[in-house]
């Protein structure tokens, strides 16, 4: 026998910490200090391994979106802790760490008032003060910069702002209910590249998506534009299925009120605005073009390139082009006869150009990429455009009619 207790007062009951002491066929004794009278437990019981020591974090679980300085509730269920733990979160997806407290009392909850970095990989860490080794990470989630509710009736409903989220919308047909809309100053995630505004929106509803039509205001600032070509702002949406964005092509864009108005949407997610190729949006055009000048039967002479006078960036700079491209190359590629200027209409009107490349001209009549093989890539939606060809010695040329351009443009012939 092990004692428990040499003498403890006759109260009916006795705290007993439990030893590590693992059997299947224990008993207990209870008796007078002077041992008698007795009693033993009426059958055998066992004392099994404690549970290991543990920590998991049940709130934040992943893909919340909480407001900058708003107040969230960080819960987590433990076993075996030492009865203090440590709370800390990241913004980078766990690449630096900051302290949330360094010792509180493991009740299961702690109050953390959110800080005022918005982020699209945040995390929540906890470690048992006295064993670092017990802990847990939360699974991703989101601080938004500003987030705003707002509640819509049956049917129609008249053109509401939410706040400074940069958001309005305005129902034509809708079951009711309410609109959160949570809005972050920082890039959109899983772009190609950062040719947006440093924002974007994670719109959501009680409504399910497909039961309701609306249009949404994205608005922006001047100073979003900044080292963007506004002109080419498309709004679009990301699509979790498939894990890319799609651009969204029924809008209006205001350029002198910075705005995009999306019509007739019937889902929210999470939408950004910026040029199509942030969103690996492009569109390329395949072209067959001949100079007179160099034209030598059915091909072109290469004449400026074999004598070593073909300049290694665009030569459009100047007037009458003024085109301000940076395209260049370290070496000419073969078979080129020149570098041309490739230009894309939304009409026939000089005001209606869309966009601008430099491109080359290769001696059978293909107007290639900087590459010398494929088709010049534009930063435009998928559309009809019409087509203008510029060389520095030749007269200009443009397309008879709109040609349909997009990721597999057919051939425009110009011979």
């Amino acid at each position: 026998w092990t004692v428990i207790s040499a003498s403890t007062t006759n109260d009916g009951t006795e705290p007993w910490t439990v030893l590590n002491d693992i059997s299947a066929n224990v008993l207990v004794r209870v008796s007078d200090v002077d041992d008698d009278p007795t009693d033993e437990s009426d059958a055998v019981f066992s004392i099994i391994a404690a549970p290991p020591p543990s920590l998991t974090i049940l709130t934040p679980d992943g893909g919340e979106s909480w407001p900058e300085s708003s107040i969230h509730n960080i819960t987590w269920s433990s076993v075996s802790t030492s009865g203090a733990v440590k709370i800390m979160y990241s913004v980078d997806d766990g690449l630096n760490w900051n302290d949330i407290s360094t010792s509180t009392a493991d009740t299961g909850s702690y109050p953390w008032t959110i800080p005022g970095t918005s982020t699209i990989n945040g995390l929540v860490a906890i470690s048992d003060v006295s064993n670092g080794s017990t802990a847990d990470t939360s699974a991703i989630f989101k601080i938004s910069t500003e987030s705003n509710t707002q509640s819509f009736p049956t049917g129609d409903s008249p053109y509401q702002q939410f706040g400074q989220t940069g958001i309005a919308v305005d129902f034509t047909n809708s079951p009711g209910g309410d609109v959160t809309v949570n809005y972050f100053n920082i890039f959109a995630p899983e772009l190609v590249t950062n040719m947006t505004p440093s924002k974007h929106w994670d719109i959501t509803s009680t409504m399910p998506n497909g039961s309701f039509l609306t249009d949404v205001e994205f608005s922006y600032q001047d100073s979003d534009t900044i080292g963007l070509n506004e002109s080419l702002f498309i709004p679009a949406y990301y699509d979790t299925s498939s894990s890319s964005w799609v651009a969204l092509t029924d809008f209006t864009l205001d350029e002198t009120n910075n705005k995009i108005t999306v019509h007739n949407l019937d889902h929210f997610t999470t939408f950004a605005i910026g040029e199509p190729e942030a969103f690996g949006i492009s569109a390329t055009v395949d072209i067959k073009v001949f100079l007179e000048g160099s034209f030598n039967a059915d091909s072109m002479l290469t004449t400026l390139l074999t004598s070593g006078y073909l300049p290694l960036s665009q030569p459009y700079s100047g007037a009458p082009w003024n085109y301000t491209g940076t395209e260049s190359v370290t070496g000419i590629p073969a078979h080129v006869v020149d570098w041309i200027l490739v230009e894309l209409r939304s009409s026939t009107e000089a005001s209606s150009i869309v966009a601008t490349r430099a491109a080359f001209l290769k001696s059978n009549g293909s107007v290639v990429d900087l590459d010398g093989t494929s088709p010049v890539k534009f930063n435009v939606v998928a559309g009809d455009y019409y087509i203008c060809i510029y060389h520095r010695n030749h007269l200009s040329v443009m397309s008879a009619a709109a040609h349909t351009i997009n990721s597999s443009s057919s051939l425009y012939d110009f011979t």
